[in-house]
């Protein structure tokens, strides 16, 4: 689904990606260093757009390319299977300084709470994307167990937070401090 509005930050701001971002993310999504403990995609701009012009139609699936404040594309990040008001977290790719990354993410939940009215949202992670972890936990994520996702052949830790537990985080004033 495209959101026709830019989500402000102080950092970076998040656009809807259109069929005209293909290349960057899929440029994005081939950087094995970035992409490790994702799926890998086929490198194929013809794809990308077509994925991308079915994501825009879908009505529970939102994504996003982050712009730093030279209007240079640092990242993506997507909310989709949105249903009873939980929403799934997840496309991140950020190649922002630490501020820009965690204000990415800070606006992804800003968006999926205020925005969108999602109670909670959950997510999951390669046990060994230790990166990705150290990450989110700033945010107050809190993972269960490695399982199986037999969808993907490989083990992950799920999550689940809500808009309390990230205010309490403290991670706003973290990204927010004065330097």
């Amino acid at each position: 689904m495209i959101y026709n509005k830019s989500i402000e930050g102080k950092y970076v701001y998040l656009k809807s990606v259109l069929e005209k971002d293909a290349e960057i993310t899929l440029k994005m999504r081939l950087d094995v260093s970035k992409t490790k403990f994702l799926h890998p995609v086929e490198n194929n701009l013809q794809k990308q757009q077509e994925w991308i012009r079915k994501q825009n139609q879908r009505e529970d699936d939102y994504f996003f390319l982050a712009y730093n404040r030279k209007n240079e594309p640092i990242g993506t990040i997507g909310v989709s299977e949105i249903k009873d008001n939980i929403g799934h977290l997840g496309r991140l790719l950020s190649y922002g300084n630490v501020f820009e990354s965690f204000e990415l993410y800070y606006l992804s939940l800003t968006f999926c709470f205020d925005t969108l009215k999602l109670k909670e949202i959950w997510g999951d992670t390669d046990p060994e994307n230790l990166s990705a972890i150290n990450f989110t936990k700033k945010f107050g994520v809190i993972y269960e167990e490695p399982v199986k996702d037999p969808d993907m052949d490989r083990m992950v830790c799920y999550f689940n937070l809500n808009k309390e537990t990230v205010e309490k985080s403290g991670i706003r004033k973290l990204i927010y401090r004065e330097r």
